[in-house]
């Protein structure tokens, strides 16, 4: 990527006079090796470059004359910042000093978000179907992250709603693997929007249909990320499902239960199959976890059976 970097800038430096076209889709190349770049290291500094880049070429590739590469270079610049808005760390419980760095991840969300409905605009318009699917799911990554950062619970919802139907709509024209992926994040959004709301000692529990939902499309995921075909998805894709069964068995308490909860253990095993403590430490730790808390609620179950 180094060297596509040197080599654009050189054409940018020597050939002064370039059409703007041509000069915004070497501009809209360059974000590109930015963005690959920040996988690489220098996360931010590259996150950023790439920003710059796409905006340059947004600039310079008027949607009028070339609609199909201006809403690439929204899709380009969406992305980007959805990435960006990753960099300042996790989404939990913000400290103080967290505050002004979740307070630009919801900009750079923002900002993405118009960048990828530009996108879909002209997409539409052009009968780019595959690249529609695509961005619809782009966008649905980005309400999706959103939701997790909003204090206000009506946003959240708001956000998780707009989530699972750019989700949703995404589907329709998405390869088998693209599929399987956008399934997943789509069961991520409906568990999301179902979990339960904890005040002091009462849980309400939210209407289970979400997360029936959502294990219907973890397993139609399944179908596609198999243990032999996509091991790791395979395994990531069991730890949501089994998560997923755990919440479903919690408003009640019966044989349907002890059945989600039996599925829920199965799920978590099989991940733990792949995920090994040697192989991916954390990812072990998180389903080793899981399997916990599953098996606590199976035995307060069983107790109550008595």
């Amino acid at each position: 990527m180094e060297k596509a970097l040197s080599i654009y800038d050189q054409i940018l430096k020597d050939v002064p006079r370039l059409e703007p076209a041509v000069r915004g889709e070497v501009r809209f190349r360059q974000g590109l090796s930015h963005y690959g770049q920040s996988f690489e290291g220098a996360r931010e500094t590259n996150l950023r470059r790439a920003v710059e880049a796409f905006e340059d070429a947004i600039r310079l590739i008027k949607p009028e004359k070339h609609p199909a590469e201006h809403a690439r270079a929204q899709n380009g610049l969406g992305v980007s910042l959805v990435r960006l808005s990753e960099a300042g760390g996790g989404w939990g419980e913000p400290s103080v000093q967290d505050l002004e760095q979740r307070g630009k991840g919801k900009d750079d969300l923002k900002r993405a978000i118009g960048a990828f409905e530009e996108a879909l605009r002209l997409y539409s318009a052009e009968g780019k179907l595959q690249e529609h699917a695509q961005t619809k799911n782009n966008l649905g990554d980005a309400y999706l992250l959103l939701s997790r950062l909003e204090e206000d619970d009506l946003e959240v919802v708001s956000d998780l709603k707009k989530a699972i139907g750019a989700y949703e709509e995404a589907l329709a024209f998405r390869t088998a693997e693209e599929w399987a992926e956008t399934q997943t994040l789509l069961g991520q959004a409906l568990v999301l929007e179902s979990e339960p709301e904890v005040s002091g000692s009462e849980v309400h529990w939210a209407d289970r249909e979400g997360l029936k939902m959502a294990i219907e499309a973890y397993e139609e995921a399944l179908a596609v990320r198999t243990r032999e075909s996509r091991p790791e998805e395979y395994a990531e894709t069991k730890n949501l499902l089994g998560r997923a069964l755990v919440i479903l068995s919690g408003p009640a308490r019966g044989p349907e239960d002890a059945a989600n909860l039996k599925r829920a253990i199965r799920a978590f095993e099989e991940a733990l199959a792949i995920r090994t403590l040697e192989a991916s430490p954390m990812d072990y730790a998180e389903t080793q976890n899981n399997l916990g808390i599953e098996e606590g609620e199976g035995e307060e179950l069983r107790a109550e059976g008595e």
